[in-house]
């Protein structure tokens, strides 16, 4: 019996290895892969019978006149395909980790498909943090977050030679909440001894990160992360404040993308703009009103827009100097 189940699931594992639709495999190149790979000797009569025990568990396992192909994966090629485009974009996640998560999701695909994705996926990012901590990182925190304690961590920041450094020397002590993903960075929602208000810090730049014995603060209220950092414009710290915009219609798919589908718009009739209300902090808001400076204006508030003005004089001075 246990030899029966042993070779089932090795018949399992060939075909998920060495078949797809595009690749069936027929019983004169299993058999040999089987004894080849496991040391199992079958004949043709015995892999059929293996095939349709598969099959009363449930594995779909097509059969064609070319041979057997797995149909059952773990993951869609197009959900790998995505997955994996995901990791390699995402600049928080260092080389090595990026590598190490594709590998095991390209293990869910024939080697066939993991050929094509890896032409597709294994191309140098840039962008990718030097920080290899993260996924330690992640571990200590969803562990302090769980046991409701305290964190100790250092903070980083990139000097001219493009080296991470401790911002301070100093550590950082804090009451871990919440991780979510904004901007496509990892972000802790915390708080800090100082200071009653919720604050927020990048993961991939958090070193020697310490489950502290100290409990943290319990919160108070119902809170919920996401709704924080939809407000936090570029995770700009502040209290959001109600931010009413002109935007041209040029933006509209940006301006829905980037605030969500909450946001209030009203059509100004017989004009190419509309009007926009959201929640934002000032800072956030003010750096978006000046990167769409052409075709998007605060309204409101008024002291906001006069900071705009101020700076979008001070950058036009800038340019009309002469090169130095």
């Amino acid at each position: 019996m246990e030899d029966s189940r042993m070779s089932a699931i090795a018949i399992l594992y060939i075909l998920k290895e060495y078949s797809d639709e595009a690749h069936p495999l027929s019983s004169n190149a299993c058999i040999p892969l089987l004894e080849q790979v496991y040391d199992i000797k079958i004949n043709r009569g015995t892999l059929s019978a293996y095939i349709k025990q598969l099959r009363n568990f449930g594995i779909d396992i097509q059969t064609t006149n070319r041979g057997y192909y797995l149909i059952d994966r773990d993951l869609e090629k197009s959900e790998v395909h995505v997955l994996c485009n995901l990791i390699h974009s995402s600049h928080f996640i260092c080389d090595s980790s990026s590598f190490q998560l594709i590998d095991k999701l390209l293990k869910t695909q024939s080697r066939y498909h993991r050929k094509d994705f890896k032409n597709a996926v294994y191309i140098q990012n840039s962008r990718k943090t030097k920080n290899r901590q993260l996924f330690l990182n992640v571990d200590i925190l969803l562990e302090a977050i769980q046991e409701n304690k305290m964190i100790q961590m250092y903070y980083l920041t990139y000097n001219l030679k493009k080296e991470l450094i401790r911002k301070r020397e100093k550590p950082y002590f804090l009451h871990p909440y919440y991780i979510v993903e904004e901007n496509g960075n990892l972000y802790l929602i915390c708080k800090t001894d100082k200071h009653d208000d919720f604050t927020h810090y990048r993961i991939d730049r958090m070193q020697d990160i310490r489950k502290l014995d100290t409990s943290a603060d319990a919160l108070r209220n119902s809170f919920d992360p996401y709704a924080y950092s939809k407000t936090k414009m570029y995770m700009y710290s502040g209290e959001p404040v109600a931010v009413f915009l002109r935007c041209h219609k040029m933006i509209l798919n940006d301006v829905i993308d980037q605030f969500g589908q909450e946001i209030i718009l009203q059509e100004t009739k017989g004009s190419d703009y509309f009007i926009a209300r959201i929640y934002s902090t000032e800072t956030g808001i003010m750096y978006y009103a000046m990167q769409y400076a052409l075709y998007c204006e605060i309204l409101e508030p008024s002291e906001l827009r006069e900071r705009v003005r101020n700076n979008l004089r001070k950058a036009l001075s800038v340019y009309e100097k002469d090169k130095a």
